[in-house]
């Protein structure tokens, strides 16, 4: 395979940050730019060979592929300098689904839990075929020297997911979210309908999923839920201190039982998920079982450190359904434990659409503190509604707002567990915190960004 020059606009980016490296992995030359404030996803670019610089019409240059984020429109810097030379780029999905067509591909859907569903995916068969692995954490897996199958998350902002046309697709669930495009939830339903058109082979569902049970396919389905009625099923789930538990059935047929190390129901359905597509690939159950109690899970995925008599974990739920499902999974694998939980919301235009639906979620923790709009919502340069973050916490009983400075405020609760929750900033939160526990026992603070 003949070695390309690649430039990414927008290169930090989840999905751009694991397509950068997936290429850095297959023999490319691969750099990119972005905002200059760290993003966790750099880190795999760096340990993968690929330049990271600030934004600047000199990045680019006429003998490289471009590739631009859908985050960034044509009246961003670096895409009107390819526009005003003629060089060709195509956006992130387009370049995708090209890429794409020579493998068998499966593709990772639904509202929530795909990153986590195609991480386990890529756990678990990627060490017994040989794969390409798009993670929307931003890891980019090749295992192999002849990679026959890509799995990847397939996003339906804006529809995206039509640029794709895979041999399986995965559809984890379906909710309304991305208020800024779609305007209704019907609206979201018909955009998976559509997408259920590309799909060549198979279609994996969640058959306890109410809005999946509206949608009608053409080709055969796959479906996995909890209790019986699936092709795939769990039964006999329960919870203990390292994870969760359950018995695995296939079209009636039991398997074995299988340990996790994750927490919360909503996890029990994306390992079905996975299983199902491993099984449709021919992976033995062993196998399964064997790798899916290694699984360290993707990052930000209710990612646990604890110091002293505090739990911290760090998640990248920022819509109310999957808010809600982290706090409940930190309840149950806590249940003797206050629970804190520090959110940031994303951008103006989902904390007016989702006001009282966040209200609602962060209530079921003990103490909830309600960020600033983080960078990420601000660089969207979005036009400001007339909510704040204050009144979302208004509406939280016992709410309270907080700045990073004010973190010293999180000390007063003790023995509990710290839920972080949000996109952008919420990390700096997270490490502000421990630089202060850190510094309560005379030991050296933890730098308050990666390095």
């Amino acid at each position: 395979m003949k070695s390309q020059r690649y430039h990414f606009i927008g290169v930090k980016g989840a999905g751009m940050s694991a397509l950068a490296t997936i290429l850095s992995k297959l023999g490319h030359i691969v750099k990119g730019s972005d905002v200059e404030f760290y993003v966790f996803t750099e880190d795999e670019l760096h340990a993968n060979h690929v330049d990271v610089l600030p934004f600047d019409k000199n990045n680019v240059r006429d003998q490289e592929l471009v590739v631009v984020s859908n985050a960034f429109k044509d009246d961003h810097i670096e895409v009107i300098e390819c526009i005003e030379k003629g060089i060709p780029f195509s956006r992130y999905h387009h370049f995708l689904g090209e890429l794409m067509k020579p493998y068998s591909s499966v593709a990772v859907t639904g509202t929530h839990g795909k990153t986590t569903t195609t991480a386990l995916i890529v756990h678990l068969m990627g060490h017994y075929k040989p794969i390409v692995g798009l993670i929307g954490d931003g890891t980019g897996v090749v295992t192999g020297s002849i990679q026959e199958t890509f799995v990847f998350e397939s996003c339906e902002y804006r529809r995206h997911f039509l640029a794709y046309s895979p041999e399986i697709a995965v559809i984890t669930n379906i909710d309304y979210d991305h208020p800024d495009y779609f305007h209704s939830l019907s609206d979201v339903v018909t955009a998976f309908q559509e997408m259920s058109k590309t799909v060549r082979g198979k279609i994996i569902v969640c058959g306890d999923d109410r809005n999946i049970q509206a949608l009608s396919f053409g080709i055969p389905v796959t479906t996995f839920g909890i209790g019986n009625g699936h092709d795939v099923s769990a039964m006999n789930v329960q919870t203990f201190p390292e994870g969760m538990s359950f018995d695995v059935y296939s079209k009636g047929t039991y398997l074995g039982r299988l340990q996790i190390p994750l927490y919360g129901v909503h996890n029990v359905l994306n390992a079905l998920a996975a299983i199902s597509v491993c099984l449709e690939k021919e992976v033995p159950f062993q196998i399964i079982s064997d790798r899916i109690a290694s699984f360290k899970g993707a990052k930000r995925r209710f990612s646990k450190k604890c110091i002293q008599d505090r739990v911290i974990i760090d998640d990248y739920a920022h819509h109310p359904t999957a808010v809600r499902s982290t706090i409940y999974a930190a309840k149950g694998k806590y249940p003797n434990r206050k629970i804190v939980a520090i959110f940031e919301p994303h951008t103006y235009k989902r904390l007016a659409e989702f006001m009282h639906q966040f209200a609602e979620s962060l209530s079921y923790a003990d103490h909830v503190y309600v960020c600033p709009l983080s960078r990420f919502g601000k660089a969207k340069q979005q036009i400001k509604h007339e909510f704040t973050v204050s009144d979302l916490a208004a509406l939280i009983p016992g709410g309270k707002t907080i700045t990073e400075q004010e973190t010293v405020e999180l000390l007063n609760h003790g023995n509990a567990v710290f839920l972080f929750m949000g996109v952008g900033n919420i990390t700096s939160y997270k490490n502000a915190l421990e630089n202060l526990i850190y510094s309560q026992e005379g030991r050296v603070c933890i730098p308050s960004t990666p390095q």
